[in-house]
């Protein structure tokens, strides 16, 4: 408990020192989105003996997506981070506006990725 007190005090100190505006204040998370989804429900013609199905051809490998939002409520566009040794085109189609998308060997993130 006493490492967390040192971490805000500082923290504290810091914002009265500099004065930080809410636009300079980011909180920065990740997480993890699976490429194969999951239905509860199926809808086809009825008497269908067969229903073909769309999955991923990196089935069961999840996506790392770190995104970042201001105290002001301003954000910066996602970053995707696929488990592929290269990038592909098609892994950027429709997505948002401004994101990045990058590779690493196992899709997490590393400090290397953020570095232009």
């Amino acid at each position: 408990m006493d490492e967390i007190q040192q971490v805000y005090s500082k923290l504290e100190s810091l914002f009265s020192k500099f004065n930080f505006p809410a636009r300079r204040i980011y909180n920065v998370d990740e997480t993890e989105v699976s490429t194969v989804h999951t239905t509860s429900r199926i809808i086809a013609s009825k008497g269908t003996k067969q229903v073909g199905t769309i999955i991923s051809w990196e089935r069961g490998k999840n996506i790392t997506v770190c995104c970042a939002v201001s105290a002001a409520g301003h954000y910066i566009p996602p970053m995707f981070i696929f488990p592929r040794q290269r990038m592909s085109p098609q892994l950027q189609c429709d997505g948002p506006t401004g994101a990045l998308y990058k590779c690493s060997k196992n899709g997490w993130m590393t400090s290397e990725l953020f570095t232009v």
